[in-house]
């Protein structure tokens, strides 16, 4: 008898976009941690985290370091319109999960050498502008920008 085997060897499928759990609305302040700015409050790291789904236009949305660190299930930048930015300005954001910047996203680090994304093992699809300046950081930690 006749034996024959097949193996079929198949890239892992990425995971569909997340669904927003804690959408932006910036309706107090431009700080990422002013809980009113957000539809489920300041995000934590269980959050699938968007910015531009729900307001739209061009704004800039601020993570200071001098008040801690963010953490995001996952992040997505960018809406249909305008240009959402998101500058973090001498602080650190860890990613729980893969992100995107969208073509109408830029995702900003700045600070002395001191802003930084922290990908742990995830990736930062990016449409639309990371920007480097000042001697931020671009990433800690295994992880890629593509």
């Amino acid at each position: 008898m006749l034996s024959t085997s097949l193996v079929v060897a198949m890239a892992p499928l990425r995971a569909a976009a997340a669904t927003c759990t804690d959408s932006w609305t910036g309706a107090v302040d431009s700080s990422w941690f002013t809980g009113g700015n957000w539809t489920a409050g300041v995000p934590d790291g269980s959050q699938d985290v968007c910015i531009g789904d729900i307001t739209t236009g061009t704004y800039t949305v601020t993570l200071d370091g001098t008040s801690g660190s963010a953490s995001v299930g996952s992040l997505t930048l960018g809406g249909a319109s305008g240009t959402q930015t998101l500058a973090i300005d001498s602080g650190v954001i860890y990613l729980g999960g893969d992100s995107t910047v969208t073509a109408n996203g830029a995702f900003v680090l700045e600070g002395a050498g001191s802003a930084v994304v922290a990908l742990n093992g995830f990736t930062l699809s990016n449409a639309g502008l990371v920007s480097v300046v000042a001697g931020g950081v671009r990433e800690i930690g295994s992880g890629t920008v593509v």
